[in-house]
């Protein structure tokens, strides 16, 4: 798991890190651009909040699911065979920048699907 330099951003990756069944590797705040751009042009699947990631994966054509909490998915996602978007909003009801409010059962599906799209 990658994120930017900023200590909330990387003490969020920590949070999501800790609560993960299986281990990953956090490398939050650690990677510099060429690192960053290298693991997306290098993956199989990003699963992502709305931001550089997404945007990236998208022009590198890889899969991508990006979740969006409070931000306006309309102006910011372009839906693709290859490119997917849970809104929190459609999901629980309400726009809301706590993207720990979103159950994770319709992240799993939605990763499914991507996965095994054409």
């Amino acid at each position: 798991m990658t994120s930017g330099t900023q200590d909330w951003q990387k003490e969020h990756c920590a949070a999501i890190c800790r609560r993960l069944i299986e281990p990953i590797e956090c490398i939050a705040g650690e990677t510099t651009i060429k690192n960053y751009l290298w693991i997306i042009w290098n993956s199989k699947a990003v699963l992502t909040v709305e931001g550089s990631a997404s945007h990236i994966a998208a022009a590198f054509k890889r899969r991508c699911l990006t979740l969006f909490g409070h931000t306006n998915a309309v102006c910011l996602h372009r839906e693709t065979a290859y490119s997917r978007a849970v809104l929190t909003g459609d999901v629980i009801g309400i726009e809301s920048p706590r993207l720990f409010l979103l159950p994770h059962e319709p992240v799993i599906e939605a990763v499914i699907k991507l996965w095994h799209c054409n």
